[in-house]
């Protein structure tokens, strides 16, 4: 269901035949589908648990995999967010 909520979301906006409130009305319900995939593929399983548990809760293979891919997602998420300002910094100058 996640992945029919991506080209609900990017596909819809591209097609002329759609009113903008039907565009709109189909995007927030895409984006909700999304939502609600996301909220029931990870709550109350074992990745939600084993992200959010304390490190007293946990063995210790069971910490290095967590910190490890904390620390990748940290990286990956920081260069998106520097990489996004990047791109609106050099738009706004180019009016793009």
């Amino acid at each position: 269901m996640q992945l029919l909520s991506y080209p609900l979301i990017l596909g819809v906006q591209e097609l002329p035949f759609f009113g903008p409130l039907l565009k709109s009305l189909i995007g927030v319900l895409a984006a909700l589908l999304w939502a609600g995939s996301i909220g029931f593929l990870f709550y109350d399983t074992s990745i939600w648990q084993f992200g959010k548990a304390l490190d007293a809760q946990l063995d210790e293979r069971q910490n290095i995999v967590r910190n490890y891919v904390y620390r990748d997602v940290y990286i990956t998420l920081s260069a998106v967010v520097l990489f996004a300002f990047l791109y609106a910094m050099i738009a706004v100058d180019y009016q793009w």
